[in-house]
């Protein structure tokens, strides 16, 4: 649900907005608000109240900036607010420093760019990463904090994934190739190398999957099962999916890495013909319990002809004991080519600078 509050009066008698502290206070709950269960909100502001709050973004507390900026991109999704004032918005959030408010920015862009994946938005996104990866550095250090190496992590894979700054990438390239990453007991900073290094399409599925198979542990196995899905190389879908098929991976980590093959950007389309042609063979090798889990990923596609033959299919082929969660998941992936087709004109005729 979204509650507009634009009509409010920041400087009123009822003290929605304190000028001496310069920043927003809690909207009042009772009375106005009344949230039912596990019911929730998300406040619409209109252009000119968004404006206001801006001049006073610095003295706002790190929840305050988060969830504005949380409850913007939702207005924009429901055409609540212009993209051109989410993007004056979001500008102001370049030089936070908290991982979760990353972590949201890492989400947004990531949203926009598989609506519109145009260079121009890829280079303003590395542009946006700039100015806190100069003070992170992309290098491994032991004696960053676990905060500082979440956030580093984030920052440098939006920064890869977009940037299209060859040298940055090769880095991490350079550390998978040679084994060097395997010295490293950071954890986060791992998973950085496996995650950007499996963004280059030369580097190969296999590698992944021999390492993954001789896991000397449960932990370094999970890490890199939780790449495979996400490689670029073109033959990931058809070798991972046969791994699946022949019990290299247990049935019952299949239906997430199948959800994470069929929403991946650059192969999704084509591990979904693999997968509509092994589904009966599929099913029988995943617990019926946990196969719906193969629709989790149908919330991040935006590709419509992708998500029309997924929604067609699922229909005449349900998953066991699913129904409801079939239907959730299809009026998210709706709810996605909704705000593509709202949202592609403007992200269009938008000057990323």
């Amino acid at each position: 649900m979204v509650c507009d509050i634009s009509s409010l009066n920041l400087c009123d008698d009822n003290n929605y907005w304190d000028n001496d502290k310069g920043r927003s206070l809690m909207v009042l709950m009772a009375d106005t608000f009344v949230l039912f269960m596990w019911a929730f909100f998300h406040t619409a502001y209109s252009s000119e109240l968004l404006q206001e709050i801006s001049l006073y973004f610095k003295e706002l507390d790190i929840n305050e900036k988060y969830r504005l900026l949380e409850d913007s991109w939702m207005s924009l999704r429901i055409n609540q607010i212009s993209l051109d004032d989410f993007m004056d918005l979001l500008a102001l959030y370049k030089h936070e420093k908290d991982k979760n408010i990353w972590a949201l920015v890492s989400g947004i862009f990531s949203t926009m760019y598989k609506i519109y994946p145009d260079q121009n938005l890829g280079t303003f996104i590395g542009k946006f990463c700039k100015p806190s990866l100069e003070v992170l550095g992309k290098e491994y250090s032991e004696n960053s904090s676990q905060e500082e190496s979440q956030l580093r992590s984030i920052i440098c894979g939006l920064y890869a994934k977009y940037s299209n700054d060859k040298e940055f990438n090769n880095y991490f390239v350079d550390l998978f190739e040679t084994n060097k990453y395997e010295e490293y007991n950071d954890g986060n900073y791992y998973n950085l190398v496996l995650s950007i290094a499996g963004m280059d399409p030369s580097v190969s599925v296999t590698k992944y999957l021999d390492k993954f198979i001789q896991a000397e542990t449960p932990q370094i196995e999970g890490r890199y099962r939780s790449m495979l899905w996400g490689l670029s190389d073109p033959k990931t879908p058809e070798v991972v999916l046969n791994a699946i098929l022949e019990g290299t991976i247990r049935g019952a980590d299949g239906p997430y890495i199948v959800s994470g093959l069929i929403s991946h950007t650059e192969n999704g389309e084509a591990a979904w013909m693999i997968v509509k042609d092994n589904w009966d063979n599929l099913l029988k090798v995943m617990p019926e319990w946990t196969s719906s889990r193969i629709l989790d990923g149908l919330p991040s596609i935006y590709n419509e002809a992708l998500g029309k033959d997924i929604e067609k299919f699922v229909a005449s082929n349900p998953l066991p004991s699913a129904e409801k969660i079939t239907k959730q998941k299809i009026e998210r992936l709706n709810a996605n080519i909704k705000f593509k087709n709202l949202i592609i004109n403007s992200l269009k005729k938008t000057r990323f600078e």
